[in-house]
This record gives structure tokens, sequence and C-alpha cells, in this order.
């Protein structure tokens, strides 16, 4: 019983291991392919002052 428990929480653990990786790929993927474009929004707050 607390083996296949140990076995499933193994697997578990593993899987969300995987999605939180794919996840910050597909994040940093995202980052690069749209470039920031500096200084848009501090101009809109300086222009409100």
């Amino acid at each position: 019983m607390n083996a296949a428990l140990a076995h499933d929480l193994r697997r578990l653990s593993h899987d969300s291991d995987r999605w939180l990786a794919d996840a910050r790929e597909r994040l940093s993927r995202r980052a690069h392919a749209t470039p920031v474009k500096p200084g848009k929004t501090s101009t809109k707050e300086s222009n409100d002052e």
C-alpha cells in the first residue's frame, strides 16, 4: 500500500516538474517573440504630470 502511494506521489511530482518546465519554456519563448518596447509606459506616465 505505502509503496503504491509513494510510486504515485513520485509520478505526480515528476509530472508537475515537467509541466512547470514546459510552462517556463513557453513563457520565455513568448517573451522573446514579443520584444518589450522600452519607455512606452514611462512616457505615458510623464505626460500625465
